[in-house]
């Protein structure tokens, strides 16, 4: 009715943009930062190159994610450092890179002393603090939502590809009807057919197109084989968990050196994708229907 407020935009009196700097109104007492590795924490380039670092740091270029926690000079801190080290070595599918948006595993080594430098810098004062481990990154929705058997077939679509395969020379690769495993590229396949059938072992990336699966006959026509990008194998797998373990047994470590709670993620996080009940929900690690994460497949939602 005529009586009911309007709503407008309303232009900041400050002046700020949305990567305007807001250094001034800090120190902030969270500093999380997204698609920070704990070997970014203490590299002080690092904060021109990341827009959401760079927005509330001091001295983009100069200052790091440790020189901005130190100035709350904080008496008890929660760090949860070295997810992304790995992280994102798996959602970029496990391909060789040197572009930072698809960053290789981080050393085990790089990430212990960042991680030490990080505790040590922020207890010196005598800080009290918790610090948390590394979840297994694999067990999220982003690499278990899609089958590696999500071709189902009948059987006369089994001989006709069969037959579609056989006639381009490709031997290693048959179908039957049922479910049966997407066709992904494999360096480690026979040479003259780079493909193979996913299995069990295999994780599919969420990543991969839906439509292309569905329409484009993705993972189903012999040219069109799933690329690497698009999928983890057990190696890659093994890659991963080796990481994960090596940053923990580090962490661990460090939490017992410097009297810090430990945060058992990892565990939490098994717990999850088996399915956890708290205050009478259901909660589990199934896209969307679970609960737990986030529309991106990684994150955890709010609940």
């Amino acid at each position: 009715n005529s009586s009911s407020p309007t709503l407008s935009p309303v232009s900041d009196p400050a002046g700020a943009t949305a990567f305007g700097n807001v250094s001034a109104a800090g120190p902030y007492n969270l500093i999380g930062v997204p698609g920070a590795r704990a070997i970014d924490a203490n590299f002080p380039l690092y904060s021109a190159l990341n827009p959401f670092l760079q927005r509330f740091c001091q001295t983009p270029g100069t200052s790091t994610m440790l020189t901005e926690a130190m100035r709350s000079n904080p008496t008890f801190f929660t760090l949860w450092l070295g997810s992304n080290d790995v992280l994102l070595y798996a959602t970029g599918g496990a391909v060789f890179s040197t572009s930072p948006l698809n960053p290789q595993i981080s050393d085990p080594v790089q990430v212990r002393l960042a991680i030490t430098q990080f505790v040590d810098s922020l207890t010196k004062n005598g800080a009290k603090g918790a610090i948390a481990n590394v979840p297994d990154v694999t067990s999220i929705p982003y690499f278990t939502t899609i089958p590696w058997n999500g071709v189902v077939i009948s059987q006369g679509m089994a001989d006709s590809l069969n037959t579609l395969y056989t006639g381009k020379g490709i031997t290693n690769v048959t179908w039957t009807a049922g479910a049966n495993g997407f066709v992904i590229v494999d360096s480690t396949a026979p040479a003259q057919f780079y493909m193979r059938h996913a299995t069990a072992s295999d994780l599919i990336l969420i990543t991969t197109p839906g439509d292309s699966l569905s329409c484009g006959q993705w993972g189903v026509d012999p040219m069109k084989p799933l690329k690497d990008q698009y999928v983890l194998d057990a190696a890659e797998i093994a890659d991963v968990s080796m990481a994960i373990s090596q940053y923990n047994t580090a962490i661990a470590n460090i939490a017992d050196d410097y009297g810090l709670a430990l945060v058992d993620i990892n565990t939490t996080m098994k717990n999850l994708k088996a399915g956890i009940i708290y205050n009478g929900v259901n909660f589990n690690a199934q896209y969307i229907s679970g609960g737990a994460f986030s529309l991106d497949g990684v994150h955890p939602n709010p609940r």
